[in-house]
């Protein structure tokens, strides 16, 4: 009787350390519940002031296909997210592809983490304080607010993961079927949702092994020395046959159907077969470096205020790491034999340390050894790691709260601040912050003329040119394959360019579409842009920078698989006008914007649009001078309106100076409307560069007749009626 009261006893508090006593907690609940809507709130806020960069483009683009490509994805080696894909292209048929739309579902995930971080907070720690200062933090963490504003799977994922430690948790608790189902099914989702989930599992693992299973083998011994030495099993010993055939089972579940996956992947890896090139290699201290300015405070424009935040964090933190081993290591002082085994306090303890312990460190170090092979990182990768900072850093506040009150507010305070200084200097700031393709696109569009053509590099990047910019028919669109950007000349991208078949043929101009930090890891030295290009082109606009967007202007020498300088014109006009003595002005074209609707008739366009210009243009004598082109508009009484454009021809890069005798060249205007209804007339001067007082005379024919001007005119007159009206009919 005496051993079975014994073995009871024991056994009772075995039980009561795997299924911990909770309690509901109101004031808990009512303040999570204040958090969500919260959290919900700031994650609406400017849900669409950012643009798409292009990784969210290529979402869309991925999501539109077809659903049966899209279910062969889902069996795909190397496929990242194909659930998420999946979802989304049913999603996009809802509700459209807006951008606040798109980002719609990252909203809801990244609010829905909210109270789910108090219910892992509360459960690994047996407060509901600890759970509500997470809660607290994750709610204004401007790094969590980022992300739930980004149209990708990561919020989805962190959802999903933090899902899969709380079943897990629950299902060693109560080792009943339906947890450990549970537990199976979402970890399995999560897989499919972004592989970096698979470290998660392996969080789950190592916790299982280090901090229940070791601990209570020993618990297991010291009960069958204390009990009897009697061969059958101890009733712990059948507790833990149990607990050890369903987490067998479940994590069985989960590994299985993997392995061909990971078999794949494990080839691939060591052959170097999958990776994105855009990567590069990443330091281990400067990893650490990253999360914690990330996961702390995200991005404030002054560094130093920055590395300030980034650090407040990082000291709550290590102080919550310091608390939860402090504990554990006393909880193990303290039973130094079986008399002194308090089996919830060790578990409790226990359960703490090893499993923020590896929930931090374990995803950062096994992507690390990843990146050794593949430069890979990206902080939004461990997004999945991030709930374990903020539950040590509430930890670390609760104990700085419950043991210096004055401290703890004002490190609580601290931390709020420098959290509300990120989320307005950049997660709510109106400048761009992501790449900028809405802009870099509608300044395309504006002045994008029939048969002009772009061409984007690296190629990966044309999802995005292709979700903002509403492409003509006659304005195709190109890419350069990525073997052709090898740094060299390379005959097979010469042929590919300008052969007969070649993507230039036929085109009169390109806009040259790049995404910097990318298109300099697939082309180092710039050779298509600096060398191809600059031999083979003039420049006629400034470049247009953007935020991780640059877009240049090119016309090409002469017509491309030609000798010809001029495209054919629109206008058939005979013009032969002289500016000064070493300038001949040989026509002249109004040219449409390019657009999908319909152009409006020759001669009109509408308020708040632009006119587009090109000028033909020869050098006919030696002339080192450089001059200035104008264009103006006037009324119909004559009077200049003040719609001046004076500029050197090309944008000033390739200057009159620079032109050889005889040469062509096309000068391209465009003319900002922005005045009333009306007729108005185009006219035309040229003066060297700095002396606008001093006009070239102008001097010729038009249509084989004397010009219907004054003999002294200093300014061409075009004989091309402007109309402004108020809209497109």
């Amino acid at each position: 009787m005496i051993v079975s009261s014994r073995k009871n006893k024991y056994f009772a508090e075995i039980v009561a350390a795997l299924r911990p006593r909770t309690r509901q907690v109101t004031w808990a609940w009512l303040a999570v519940a204040a958090l969500t809507v919260l959290a919900f709130l700031m994650r609406r806020k400017g849900l669409a002031t950012q643009s798409l960069w292009f990784d969210e483009a290529d979402l869309v683009a991925r999501a539109q296909q077809d659903l049966g490509a899209l279910l062969g994805d889902m069996l795909k080696p190397g496929e990242n997210g194909p659930l998420y894909t999946l979802f989304m292209h049913f999603w996009l048929k809802v509700a459209g592809t807006g951008e606040a739309a798109l980002r719609t579902p990252s909203m809801i995930a990244g609010t829905l983490v909210i109270p789910l971080i108090y219910l892992l907070g509360r459960k690994i720690s047996r407060s509901a304080l600890v759970g509500v200062i997470a809660a607290l933090l994750m709610t204004v963490s401007p790094y969590q607010v980022w992300y739930s504003q980004d149209a990708k799977m990561y919020p989805l994922a962190l959802l999903l993961t933090m899902t899969s430690v709380y079943l897990f948790l629950s299902a060693l608790e109560n080792n009943r079927k339906s947890w450990w189902i549970a537990y199976v099914v979402l970890t399995t989702l999560s897989f499919y949702v972004h592989l970096m989930s698979v470290l998660i599992v392996a969080v789950e693992v190592g916790y299982f092994w280090l901090a229940v299973w070791w601990p209570h083998r020993k618990l297991e011994k010291a009960i069958a020395a204390a009990t009897s030495n009697a061969p059958r099993l101890t009733i712990f010993q059948k507790i833990r046959q149990a607990y050890r055939s369903r987490a067998v089972i479940a994590l069985s579940v989960l590994t299985l159907p993997y392995l061909p996956l990971a078999a794949w992947q494990a080839r691939a890896l060591w052959d170097g077969g999958i990776g994105n090139t855009w990567f590069q290699p990443v330091g281990f201290f400067s990893m650490i470096d990253t999360l914690g300015r990330r996961f702390g405070v995200n991005r404030i424009p002054d560094t130093f205020w920055e590395s300030v935040g980034a650090i407040v964090y990082a000291l709550l933190v290590m102080g919550g790491l310091l608390v939860v081993w402090r504990l554990f290591w006393v909880s193990r002082k303290t039973a130094p034999g079986l008399e002194n085994v308090q089996p919830e306090k060790e578990a409790s303890n226990s359960q703490a340390a090893w499993l923020l312990t590896l929930y931090l460190v374990l995803p950062v170090v096994a992507f690390y050894l990843l990146t050794l092979r593949i430069p890979s990182f990206a902080e939004r990768y461990l997004l999945i790691a991030s709930p374990a900072y903020y539950l040590l850093a509430a930890w670390g506040l609760t104990w700085l709260l419950r043991k210096f009150w004055p401290l703890g507010l004002v490190a609580g305070a601290t931390a709020l601040v420098f959290a509300g200084v990120a989320l307005f200097s950049f997660n709510y700031s109106e400048a761009p912050q992501k790449e900028d393709w809405r802009e870099a696109m509608r300044w395309l569009q504006s002045n994008l003329r029939d048969g002009d053509e772009i061409i984007v590099v690296p190629g990966y990047l044309q999802t995005a040119v292709n979700y903002y910019l509403k492409t003509p028919p006659n304005v195709p669109i190109y890419t350069i394959p990525q073997d052709l950007l090898n740094g060299h000349n390379d005959p097979d991208l010469n042929a590919y360019l300008s052969s007969e078949n070649g993507i230039i043929r036929g085109h009169e101009r390109a806009w040259l579409v790049v995404s910097p930090d990318h298109y300099l890891q697939d082309d180092p030295k710039e050779y298509v842009r600096k060398v191809w290009f600059d031999n083979n082109t003039w420049m006629f606009h400034d470049p247009q920078v953007y935020v991780g967007v640059t877009i240049y202007g090119y016309t090409f020498k002469q017509i491309p698989g030609t000798k010809a300088d001029y495209y054919p014109r629109q206008r058939a006009d005979r013009t032969n006008i002289k500016f000064g003595s070493s300038l001949k002005l040989e026509g002249f074209d109004v040219i449409p914007t390019a657009s999908t609707e319909k152009n409006l008739p020759a001669g009109q366009v509408t308020y708040d649009s632009q006119l587009h210009l090109t000028f033909y243009w020869r050098k006919t004598a030696e002339d080192n001078q450089d001059y200035v082109f104008e264009v103006r508009l006037l009324d119909q009484n004559g009077h200049d309106t003040g719609t001046n454009y004076p500029a050197q021809p090309l944008g000033g890069y390739f200057p009159t100076g620079r032109w050889n005798i005889n040469e062509a060249v096309r000068d391209y205007r465009d003319v900002y409307i922005k005045l009333p209804p009306g007729q108005y007339q185009l006219e035309l001067l040229a003066y060297p560069r700095g002396q606008p007082q001093s006009p070239l005379p102008v001097s010729g024919t038009y249509n084989d007749q004397p010009l219907s001007q004054p003999a002294d005119s200093t300014a061409l007159r075009l004989n091309y009626p402007i109309t402004v009206v108020k809209t497109t009919p």
